[in-house]
C-alpha cells in the first residue's frame, strides 16, 4: 500500500471525472456547493458540509473551495515529485474560502512555496496494489 499526497494530474482527474466537468458537481458554478469567496463565510468549514458540491461519481468531498490542496508534484518541472529541501514551489488546487469561483475550476493550478500555510491543507491517495503487483521501492 502506497499512502501520499496526489499528483495534480491525479487530482485534476478526480476532480473533473467522469467528463470533464469545469467543478466537482458539474459545469455551472454555484456557491451553494464549495466554500468560496462567494459563499461568505470567510474561514474553513468542516469536510462534507457542502454535500452537493462533491463528486458524487467518486464520493470526493470539497475538491474545489475550503483550503487549497497540497500535490505531491513541483509547479515546474511538474514531473518533480522527490521529497527535498529545494524550498521549490509545490503546486495547489482546489481553490480555497479565500479565493473566488475562478480559482475553483477543477483545471486551475495554481502553486506556492512549501512554507505557506495559510489557506492550504491537504489529501492523501491511498493506492492498493495486489500481491503480483507490488512497486519497486
Amino acid at each position: 500500500m502506497d499512502i501520499r499526497l496526489p499528483h495534480e494530474v491525479e487530482w485534476e482527474v478526480a476532480a473533473r471525472w467522469p467528463d470533464g466537468r469545469f467543478y466537482p458537481w458539474g459545469n455551472t458554478f454555484d456557491s451553494h456547493k464549495a466554500n468560496t469567496r462567494e459563499a461568505g463565510i470567510s474561514l474553513t468549514t468542516a469536510v462534507g458540509l457542502y454535500p452537493s458540491g462533491r463528486n458524487e461519481a467518486l464520493e470526493l468531498y470539497d475538491l474545489s473551495g475550503n483550503v487549497w490542496e497540497w500535490c505531491r508534484n513541483k509547479y515546474d518541472p511538474p514531473e518533480a515529485v522527490e521529497v527535498d529541501e529545494s524550498g521549490d514551489s509545490r503546486v495547489v488546487r482546489g481553490g480555497s474560502w479565500n479565493h473566488n469561483r475562478g480559482l475553483a475550476r477543477a483545471a486551475c493550478r495554481d502553486y506556492r512555496v512549501p512554507v505557506d500555510r495559510f489557506d492550504f491543507g491537504f489529501r492523501v491517495v491511498v493506492v492498493r496494489f495486489s500481491p503480483s503487483h507490488q512497486p519497486d521501492h
